[in-house]
């Protein structure tokens, strides 16, 4: 188990837009609405591997234990985990929090979370971020070993 917050990194996995609307604080967004909705896995690929690059060093993130979260634990999940299994990325410390981002919110009852989409429009759902209220021991009850 995941003992704190030095020794992981989360990263969140939905749209942008979403992320900067509300997010887990010390998240990092890390967008795979590219591989999700267009099949476009490179692209995906890319942002994954600057945002690891950036956050632990190297582009498979060796070393740091993984926790990703995206609307439901699901799609944009599986996603990045096809993402890193491509990359020859070690996943057994590779978590995902259950229920994503919306199980996790209804949890702390702070924002309206948008659903994920199965088409690119944008979602006109209003929410104000509360990053900052919320807390990693609340990650810790959500994630699971992928």
């Amino acid at each position: 188990m995941i003992e704190n917050k030095e020794e992981f990194l989360l990263l969140d996995l939905r749209r942008s837009d979403d992320y900067k609307r509300a997010h887990i604080d010390g998240a990092v967004n890390a967008d795979m609405d590219s591989a999700v909705q267009n099949g476009d896995y490179e692209t995906s690929a890319k942002v994954l591997k600057n945002v690891l690059k950036s956050e632990t060093g190297n582009k498979r993130g060796e070393g740091t234990k993984l926790v990703l979260i995206c609307y439901t634990g699901n799609r944009y999940a599986r996603a990045a985990l096809s993402i890193l299994s491509d990359m020859k990325r070690d996943l057994s410390d590779v978590y995902i929090v259950e229920g994503g981002y919306k199980a996790w919110d209804e949890i702390n009852n702070k924002n309206e979370v948008p659903e994920e989409k199965e088409t690119t429009t944008t979602t006109t759902t209003t929410t104000t971020s509360s990053s900052s209220s919320y807390s990693w021991n609340d990650v810790f009850i959500f994630a699971r070993r992928r």
